[in-house]
């Protein structure tokens, strides 16, 4: 088949964004117009559908059920992903009003948090991604049936299965990813800062207690400005120790 799925420009559709462009006026993840939006993602959505039933990226030998199934767990985790995204946004778009409003009080505060255009915005884009990303779930499901295949994941299959597991403290696993995703090397606009972190945890078998974000709070807070964790220079020496152990080799193999 000539035609492939982009998936990944199909899943980039569902990240809940503000945008500010020509004169400061807000947009549905670019559109201005509410309405241009959703005609937007209902194009998207029939693109989607005639792929999954007339254009499956299969060669012939493809397995389609392990596609499938792949692809209706991302979906399902991208409406979590959203929930998440959602969240952050309006805490966000509210800690901002409240920066804005912080003298008011009562029901004229509730007035204007109601009014927040940025949260109107935020919740409708929520409302017709979920709601898209059900529609996109049911095609999966229909495409399924069509192949006969079963999407019932079986839990031993997709049991994780962790094949490094972090033995040190939560506090530096926390540094460490944050200072991963702050470096500007991951494409962060896929999920949110939290759903990363999840699943990266998740696979270096390392459980994100309330404790553990207290203390990460708490050492950034308490401080000198200079301070540097301690996990960063384990991997400065860890470095060195896997540069030391590649020039041994290196000269081992110069003198054979």
């Amino acid at each position: 088949m000539n035609k492939k799925c982009n998936l990944n420009v199909f899943f980039s559709e569902f990240n809940v964004v503000i945008k500010r462009k020509v004169y400061g006026v807000k947009s549905f993840n670019g559109y201005y117009d509410a309405g241009n939006y959703h005609n937007h993602l209902k194009q998207v959505l029939s693109d989607f559908k005639n792929d999954m039933f007339y254009e499956l990226p299969f060669q012939d030998k493809g397995n389609k059920d392990v596609f499938l199934l792949n692809i209706y767990a991302e979906l399902r985790k991208k409406k979590r992903n959203l929930e998440i995204i959602l969240q952050k946004k309006i805490e966000n778009s509210m800690r901002m009003s409240c920066n804005k409003y912080h003298n008011s009080k009562g029901l004229k505060y509730i007035m204007l948090m109601k009014n927040n255009s940025s949260c109107r915005r935020i919740i409708y884009m929520f409302y017709l991604q979920i709601n898209s990303l059900n529609i996109a779930l049911e095609i999966i499901k229909q495409s399924a049936i069509n192949y006969n295949i079963n999407l019932k994941i079986n839990k031993e299959r997709n049991k994780r299965s962790n094949i490094v597991k972090w033995i040190g403290g939560e506090l530096e696993f926390l540094q460490l990813l944050h200072s991963f995703i702050n470096s500007e090397k991951l494409d962060t606009q896929i999920a949110s800062e939290d759903a990363i972190i999840t699943e990266m945890a998740e696979s270096f078998g390392v459980k994100i207690t309330q404790n553990t974000l207290t203390s990460l709070s708490r050492s950034i807070h308490s401080s000198n400005l200079d301070y540097t964790p301690k996990v960063f220079d384990r991997l400065l020496k860890g470095y060195k120790k896997f540069e030391n152990h590649r020039r041994k080799l290196q000269g081992h193999k110069i003198n054979m």
